[in-house]
């Protein structure tokens, strides 16, 4: 029996594929951070420690062994996700995943293992904290491998009508998977970590490996849920050279504007996500320090430490005990002001995540049967608020309000996100579906580099404007001298990423032109999405019936503007509709001129102009709504003319709009496509919109 596409978010596949999902987002990220606490506590902290190595070089190790694999390999994964079953690749990738928490397992059991004793404790130390964070690059690859096959399979198991709610619940379900993982991850360790003075000891740390490994376990056994599909391109040749398959997609985004807006706006959200991440961060480490230096207030004559003592004369010659409080140590690791300041950040970071989780489940409802461009829009100008509202808030330094907006902000990428992902999935061929989400994933890491660059030149060229100079280091050697002023710049300091939040509200501006420029009906999708939750819902029944791709006629009894907003709303391609002229447009209808009406009136040389920028339309692959009625002929007439000059072969496809009574006297509009005709004149469509009326309004 062919495999078939479900009808049902329900599916025994589909929930396979999200409980695989999951698991693998929560032992992303679980490993992920216990790699960075288990390697810091052993290289800088631990009788093994490196002299030369630091916290800083631990992120930026762990964080680039994740990240290498999708630069190296995404193209290669692409293929692979095309060649072959992508429910074969998932489930490999799954039980590659087992093997890895196995390793990492071990990794975290070496320093107690007994049966390792020939090694002496310091390279069974260092061998452990490499093998971790070896995993780390593992599951990175993991994910290079797992994600093409994981988005790419989304058309083949669902039905277009249902694929932006899976979407949205598949995001969804995964930012949620990546905030527990982190959450269980660092508190487990904190909770199994050997408390107490001296240099770090492993203890039960492993009790983390044995968890994740379980959970890789579960799954593995979701994977066998997923029902078995063919190939979507089995003939496809595996190259290992790089760019010949990054070319062969780029190559496709030259020809497909949608397919480039998609992989341009995603893109744009690893940007900005990286971005408000480093901010963050930014301002968590600048709050820790100024809490820190304000602990460490009474510096001359504080409780002398044992490690940390300066014997020094004083005035009368006598010794006295003098502390030189380092502001990494101002408060000892563990201290109050440092813990609070590592909870603020790790729960505003938390706040994103789970924004996005909840953005991208809305988008999916939002979105109905089909797939809405138009809170791509709506989306980004609710980002683009609240990133202003966060600048504000950051000032005034209130978490609550500050959290409230990071959730926004969340949200609104959520909406903003899932209808680009559907856009990519349906856009994209099936031979390639697998190939352009793992080249996504490569312009999402040139977005991610660009990102850092960014925040570091407007981060350092604040810094430099405001004359903030003082660096810890110098702050170590002289407290006594420079904590007025170092406390002074930290309250500077702290402001900073009040201008970052409008930096980046400003690049999503400029973002959204770009976007723009490219879809010029994205943001009348957006105001007319608005629209009609405002006044009536719309149900769309028989969109498969519209073409995906290539040029096409839809036939409708519609001839006025407003008959004509339906149709424009419920087809999510480029559509070109013609309308008759008012003498004075409406303020919606003046700007939807701009970008998908074309407005006729009885002058036989006005439809001749009409019919000439409708035939350039199809020519170009874009869809044009043709009423079948208008005024003293002016229907035939514009028939004649468009397919005349239009491309052969075109599929018309009849389409009506029925008003109707919903839930709890609401008003809806249900508008219904049927099957492409075998004729594309005039008289055939007319019998073909009037029968498809007739049925709907029975």
């Amino acid at each position: 029996m062919t495999f078939q596409p479900s009808s049902t978010l329900r599916s025994p596949t589909f929930l396979g594929l999200i409980l695989a999902q999951i698991t693998a987002a929560f032992n992303d990220q679980a490993i992920h951070i216990t790699a960075f606490f288990f390697a810091s506590d052993i290289l800088v902290r631990s009788a093994a420690a490196l002299g030369n190595i630091d916290e800083k070089s631990i992120v930026a190790l762990v964080t680039g062994c994740f990240i290498t694999p999708f630069i190296l390999f995404s193209p290669l994964a692409g293929q692979i996700a095309d060649k072959y079953s992508k429910r074969n690749t998932l489930v490999a990738w799954k039980l590659a995943e087992v093997a890895m928490m196995a390793v990492g397992l071990f990794g975290l059991l070496l320093p107690t293992l007994s049966f390792f004793d020939f090694l002496d404790a310091t390279t069974r130390y260092r061998a452990a904290a490499v093998i971790v964070v070896g995993v780390v690059f593992l599951m990175g690859a993991h994910s290079t491998f797992f994600v093409p096959a994981k988005y790419g399979v989304m058309p083949e198991i669902l039905e277009p009508a249902i694929l932006s709610r899976g979407n949205g619940l598949l995001e969804g379900t995964s930012f949620v998977a990546q905030i527990l993982g982190t959450c269980f991850g660092a508190a487990l360790y904190i909770a199994l970590k050997k408390k107490g003075g001296g240099p770090y000891v492993p203890t039960n740390e492993w009790i983390i490996g044995a968890s994740l490994l379980g959970i890789s376990l579960l799954g593995a056994l979701a994977t066998l849920f997923i029902a078995k599909m063919p190939a979507a391109a089995p003939d496809t040749k595996i190259t290992y050279n790089w760019w010949t398959p990054v070319g062969r997609v780029f190559g496709m985004l030259r020809h497909s504007r949608p397919l480039l807006v998609a992989v341009l706006g995603i893109g744009f959200l690893a940007f900005m996500t990286l971005f408000l991440r480093q901010s963050l961060l930014y301002e968590g480490e600048m709050k820790k320090n100024l809490e820190m230096v304000q602990a460490a207030k009474p510096i001359t004559k504080p409780a002398p430490t044992p490690d940390a003592v300066d014997l020094m004369e004083d005035d009368d010659g006598e010794v006295e005990h003098h502390e030189e409080v380092p502001l990494a140590g101002a408060l000892g690791a563990g201290g109050t002001a440092h813990e609070k300041a590592e909870l603020r950040l790790a729960v505003l970071l938390a706040f994103v995540g789970l924004g996005i989780g909840i953005g991208s489940v809305l988008a999916g409802i939002f979105s109905g049967k089909k797939l809405e461009l138009g809170l791509v829009a709506v989306g980004g100008g609710l980002l683009v608020v609240l990133l202003l509202f966060a600048a504000f808030t950051q000032r005034l330094q209130t978490t609550g309000g500050m959290s409230v907006c990071l959730v926004g902000i969340g949200v609104s990428a959520g909406l903003y996100v899932v209808p680009l992902y559907t856009l990519m999935q349906d856009r994209a061929p099936k031979s390639s579906k697998g190939n352009m989400v793992a080249i996504s994933n490569v312009v999402n890491m040139v977005f991610g580099v660009a990102a850092l660059g960014a925040f570091y030149l407007s981060a350092g060229g604040v810094e430099r404007v405001w004359g903030l100079t003082i660096t810890p280091q110098q702050y170590n050697a002289a407290p006594d001298k420079l904590q007025a002023m170092y406390l002074q710049q930290l309250q500077s300091q702290v402001l900073v990423p009040s201008l970052l939040f409008l930096l980046a509200a400003v690049l999503t501006v400029a973002m959204f032109f770009i976007l723009g420029r490219l879809l010029p009906d994205l943001t009348l999708r957006s105001l007319l999405w608005l629209r009609a939750t405002r006044t009536a819902r719309m149900r769309v029944e028989g969109l498969k019936n519209v073409p995906t791709s290539g040029p096409a006629v839809v036939a409708s009894p519609a001839a006025w503007f407003e008959e004509t907003l339906p149709l424009l709303a419920a087809i999510d391609r480029r559509i070109w509709a013609v309308t008759l002229a008012k003498n004075t447009p409406l303020g919606l209808e003046r700007f939807a001129m701009r970008s998908s009406l074309v407005t006729i009136t009885g002058d036989p040389d006005a439809v001749r102009l009409a019919a000439k920028h409708l035939a350039e339309a199809l020519s170009r692959d874009q869809v044009v709504a043709l009423p079948i009625a208008l005024p003293d002929g002016i229907a035939a007439a514009l028939w004649s003319e468009v397919l005349v000059a239009a491309p052969p072969n075109i599929p018309v496809v009849p389409a009506a709009v029925v008003p109707a009574e919903g839930r709890r006297g609401r008003t809806e509009t249900w508008v219904y496509f049927g099957e492409p005709l075998a004729s594309a004149d005039l008289a055939a469509a007319a019998d073909a919109v009037r029968r498809l009326v007739k049925s709907a309004e029975a």
